[in-house]
């Protein structure tokens, strides 16, 4: 599924709520009607679906959170994932984090395929979302390179470039 982690949340509730709205049919239909083996059918579905979706929702928290497992801060410093206020910046220094060569066009890319940040309003003019589309823009260019730049500059600084 390609699913912003928003979307995947909201399927999961989806699914729980959809399997008490058949609880409840079951639970007004007799027992011989001929809707009760499809809704248990689809509530067997359901209830198995549910443990794998929030597992993987779980483990795209994590990517899109990347402030786990980061590197231990020196004594009175804070860690660079807890430096930055922007979860772009945040999502940007996990990624480098993993591969350090990756050149902007990339990061763009990956950002958008794990859907952990949406695009910031200003930097979406022609209505897409996608970083990769707002990179080949040359007025937006300039100012995801200057956030990356920044964010590799820190991550030099510290010593984890």
């Amino acid at each position: 599924m390609n699913l912003s982690l928003k979307q995947f949340g909201q399927l999961i509730d989806r699914r729980k709520q959809q399997i008490s709205e058949i609880r409840k049919k079951l639970e007004q239909l007799p027992y011989g009607h001929s809707e009760r083996p499809k809704l248990l059918e689809t509530l067997n579905y359901f209830q198995e679906s549910i443990p794998e979706l929030e597992e993987t929702y779980a483990k795209r928290t994590r990517i899109s959170d990347p402030g786990r497992g980061s590197r231990h801060p020196q004594p009175g410093k804070k860690g660079l994932l807890q430096k930055y206020r922007s979860s772009i910046k945040k999502v940007i220094a996990f990624r480098l984090s993993q591969d350090p060569d990756a050149n902007d066009q990339q990061l763009c890319r990956w950002i958008d395929a794990e859907g952990a940040v949406e695009l910031p309003p200003k930097w979406n003019k022609k209505g897409d979302r996608s970083f990769a589309t707002a990179y080949k823009d040359k007025t937006i260019r300039r100012s995801i390179e200057s956030m990356f730049s920044k964010v590799r500059a820190d991550m030099r600084r510290r010593g984890l470039l």
